[in-house]
């Protein structure tokens, strides 16, 4: 009764569907593809004596808005890009460590052919830790819902050799106390290594968001809410004092890599793909679903559908079917 199976110590799975992917993910996901073709993506995801931890690389450029479900404090790193990553506007490279707090909300424009990693540690575990100093336990239990960054190449570096040891023992674990003996280990690892990194007095490197994020997060809101509405302007939706339209076409280019008119429409064929992933509406044509987020003209949806996918809109509907 001892004996866990290597199944339920580690997880991979190779997806070419992006709602999959999403599926994979515990707590409420939001992801729209930014550039266009097939996609595929690779998780590893694994549990080791509580401590959860995850690969995930795409090969497109994914916007990412997560709302997590579980009692988890975070760490999440960047293992590799060709391209910026970004979280909340903040670029990231392999130097900057993401803490968030439980219950957390992220908003990562995840770019093609990078590799992120994370590392999801129980609260009372983590908190209760010998090895976490009082005053890094302080900074943990202020943290606010988007959490805080920390550049740090010595915090990234440890927090990567841990990632790296995590899933070495989901691999190899056989019996349920070496498990549960190599989560406790990970568990004062982290603890011990964000302790060092207060000590070293390197916490003040936290990096602050640039505020004219708050300001494309407010527009992509009004945009979300807009969806079927193709006779709009979209600069009304901007907030007031947001600049000129030159200023907010720059906004999205920083934070999305897109001009807002080519955003509200990627948004537009990610809500419409999600419509005919939906199993309860299978008896529904793909004309009528397609209308209701403001695509009127069969043969331009249909060609811009492929493009940004890689697939026509029936294999969708047919992949659903399966």
């Amino acid at each position: 009764k001892d004996q866990v199976t290597r199944s339920q110590l580690i997880d991979a799975k190779t997806v070419h569907d992006i709602d999959q992917a999403s599926e994979l993910h515990p707590g409420d996901h939001l992801r729209t593809q930014l550039s266009t073709g097939g996609y595929s993506g690779k998780i590893l995801n694994g549990n080791i004596g509580g401590v959860t931890h995850l690969i995930e690389s795409s090969s497109q450029d994914i916007e990412w808005e997560t709302h997590v479900a579980k009692n988890v404090f975070s760490f999440s790193l960047v293992l590799e890009q060709r391209q910026a990553i970004s979280t909340y506007g903040v670029r990231r490279d392999a130097n900057t460590v993401l803490v968030m707090p439980p219950r957390s909300s992220i908003h990562t424009i995840f770019a093609a052919h990078g590799t992120i990693g994370v590392i999801a540690v129980d609260p009372m575990e983590l908190l209760s830790s010998k090895a976490l100093l009082p005053e890094a336990a302080d900074w943990l239990v202020r943290l606010e819902s988007r959490g805080e960054f920390i550049q740090s190449s010595w915090l990234a570096e440890r927090l990567r050799d841990d990632l790296r040891h995590l899933m070495e023992c989901s691999l190899s674990a056989n019996a349920a106390r070496i498990q549960e003996a190599a989560g406790t280990l990970a568990v004062t690892s982290v603890a011990n290594a964000l302790s060092l990194e207060f000590l070293r007095r390197r916490y003040e490197n936290v990096i602050k968001r640039p505020p004219a994020f708050e300001t494309f997060w407010q527009m992509r809101a009004n945009m979300l809410e807009k969806l079927s509405d193709t006779d709009l302007n979209l600069f009304d939706l901007a907030p007031r004092k947001s600049g000129s339209k030159r200023t907010i076409e720059n906004m999205f280019s920083r934070n999305v890599g897109l001009a807002p008119v080519r955003y509200f429409r990627v948004l537009r064929l990610n809500k419409t793909r999600q419509k005919l992933r939906d199993r309860s509406r299978l008896k529904e044509s793909i004309g009528d679903i397609a209308s209701e987020e403001g695509f009127w003209d069969w043969s331009r949806f249909s060609a811009y559908y492929r493009r940004q996918f890689g697939e026509r809109p029936s294999e969708t509907r047919l992949r659903a079917t399966g």
